[in-house]
């Protein structure tokens, strides 16, 4: 249990650099004149629907399954992206690799008109994709009209929502389902594109995993993203309604990360850091072992951007230099795209100016999560951490590397870095 004693010992809340800085710090500016650097562009999408609440999520969700609201929110969807293409792009041409990420809510949960109406202005729009991570619901049925949809723009990584496999835990938090239907499903989306599913560590009666290793074996997902339960205290009325939420004790949620790491590594995947795990030999993994295997919110990918463009409720753009947010309300959402007739008339929630030091530690952040290597003049910082968190390189100017244990402390480093920079 060295592993167990280990993260005990450097548990710390904080920050998971899927971006930087976190939202909680922007400074509230933002460049008046957006443009776009990256040869790349990455495209997210946010679909908030959802058929029920999930009591764990925080993820910002609308239970509807009304088409009205469906199309009404693609339609605002359809004028954003117009909007922020000619803000970017000044009627010039696109960047040629553009890909695609649907996230939410349930993607495959959109009504049938109002996901024709936005996938042919996305293809009208934009033409060709260069893949597309998609976030799906197992428990739906997949149409096949959706299926045929999603390959048609490259599908890349279906993820899906399993949680536990254990009926009893995940009906607690009001998700509900029939294995038999997920695995059926699970099964069909493997032959459209590679498949990862997220299971969370810490749910309330979550005691042991012992029926994991051969619901895995059932599923073989190409990667795993094994998450902690996030605190969503603005949903404690909804979590004590749907069920029992007494959550386990700081070292008890720990042994469930040790039991799940360990059926992981038994079943020949490759831990990465913060919770995702690759399958040996998959194409993941292979990008992962070449070093390009990138980290977003959105997903891995497997080449690195530093931009994206992102659409819908809440969502967070980030720029060369910048970073901003829509609205976190919905109704807010479609009330502020509504009333615009000019892109300079865009509404964000929030925004931030990236100083320079920002913009460091983030080629920082990709460097050590990405490379798995610390750049010379962090090298002396990191000397104050476990010495088996790293290994020496004969390269000067990263003269230390992330060892297979220091990637269960990824946060812990970059915590220290980011403390010594700012």
């Amino acid at each position: 249990m060295e592993l167990l004693s280990e993260l005990l010992k450097f548990h710390s809340p904080g920050n998971r650099y899927n971006y930087y800085p976190p939202a909680s710090s922007w400074n509230g500016k933002v460049t008046q004149s957006l443009t776009w650097e990256s040869p790349t562009l990455p495209l997210y999408i946010h679909l908030p629907f959802c058929r029920s609440l999930c009591t764990f999520c925080g993820c910002n969700i609308k239970i509807s399954n009304q088409k009205e609201d469906h199309i009404q929110y693609v339609e605002a969807l359809k004028k954003e992206l117009d909007f922020k293409l000619e803000l970017y792009f000044k009627g010039e041409s696109l960047p040629k690799d553009v890909s695609l990420s649907f996230g939410g809510g349930s993607p495959n949960f959109l009504h049938p008109e109002a996901r024709e109406i936005l996938f042919n202005h996305l293809r009208k729009t934009i033409g060709k994709f260069n893949g597309l991570n998609c976030e799906i619901d197992p428990r739906l049925p997949l149409d096949s009209s959706f299926l045929r949809e999603i390959k048609s723009f490259g599908a890349l990584m279906l993820s899906c929502g399993i949680q536990d496999f254990n009926d009893e835990i995940t009906d607690n938090v009001n998700r509900h389902r029939d294995w038999e239907s997920v695995l059926d499903n699970l099964k069909i989306l493997k032959k459209v594109g590679s498949l990862g599913i997220d299971l969370i560590w810490g749910l309330p009666l979550q005691t042991h995993l012992e029926t994991w290793s051969q619901k895995l074996e059932e599923v073989e997902p190409d990667t795993i993203s094994f998450y902690p339960l996030a605190p969503v205290p603005w949903l404690k009325s909804y979590q004590e309604a749907y069920g029992d939420f007494t959550l386990p004790e700081l070292e008890d949620k720990f042994k469930l990360f040790c039991l799940g790491d360990k059926i992981f590594r038994d079943l020949n995947y490759q831990h990465i850091g913060f919770g995702h795990y690759l399958k040996k030999g998959s194409a993941y993994d292979k990008s992962w072992k070449e070093k390009t295997l990138h980290r977003t919110v959105s997903g891995l990918y497997h080449t690195a951007h530093t931009e994206t463009l992102s659409l819908g409720v809440s969502a967070i753009s980030e720029g060369a230099n910048a970073l901003y947010q829509n609205p976190k309300i919905y109704d807010q959402y479609i009330y502020s795209i509504n009333k615009m007739n000019h892109p300079k008339e865009l509404q964000f929630e929030k925004y931030h100016q990236k100083n320079e030091l920002e913009i460091e530690f983030s080629q920082t952040i990709l460097e050590i999560c990405q490379a798995r290597r610390v750049p010379s003049k962090f090298s002396q910082i990191t000397q104050q951490l476990p010495k088996d968190w790293f290994n020496s390189s004969q390269d000067q100017d990263y003269p230390r590397e992330v060892s297979e244990q220091g990637l269960y402390f990824l946060k812990n480093i970059l915590q220290l870095i980011e403390k010594s920079l700012f």
